[in-house]
């Protein structure tokens, strides 16, 4: 699929909609800024990275080829929300085959002070340290996860 056409009724994209459709990269009809995204809902769309390799839609942030460019990961500013698995870095062969690719993904995280919302899961277990603003809301076990060193500025 490289193209969707969103028709003036739609008002949400459900959980994991378009997942792994990694040919996808351009809509068409209702404007997307005007429906609501769940989580997961571009996740692995390849063909919607930008040139740094991140998958930004409507200020949410969705697991991209960013996460294995990368050992030290700086979110742009302006993402509001992380999706879940944005930054899992389970690598395997396709991700391997990446242009830059680095194995086992980005182990540092940078969050600006834009992100309000972590989602649940949004780390692997390969990311060590996330840098977050002392405003950000985190949904789930991130600050849990004895793994993760979590850092608030």
């Amino acid at each position: 699929m490289r193209c969707v056409v969103f028709p003036d009724s739609l008002r949400t994209i459900g959980l994991e909609a378009f997942v792994d459709c990694d040919r996808l990269y351009r809509f068409e009809g209702k404007p997307i800024e005007q429906i609501k995204i769940e989580s997961g809902a571009f996740d692995n769309c390849m063909d919607l990275a930008d040139e740094n390799g991140f998958i930004i839609i409507n200020d949410i942030l969705f697991c991209s080829p960013a996460k294995y460019m990368y050992e030290e990961l700086s979110v742009p500013d302006g993402v509001t929300e992380t999706s879940f698995r944005a930054f899992w870095s389970e690598a395997d062969e396709y991700d391997m085959r990446l242009p830059g690719a680095v194995r086992n993904g980005c182990r540092i995280v940078n969050l600006p002070p834009s992100v309000k919302t972590i989602r649940l899961d949004s780390f692997g277990e390969n990311t060590k340290i996330v840098n977050i603003a002392s405003s950000t809301n985190v949904i789930g076990c991130v600050e849990d996860n004895t793994k993760i060193k979590i850092n608030r500025y």
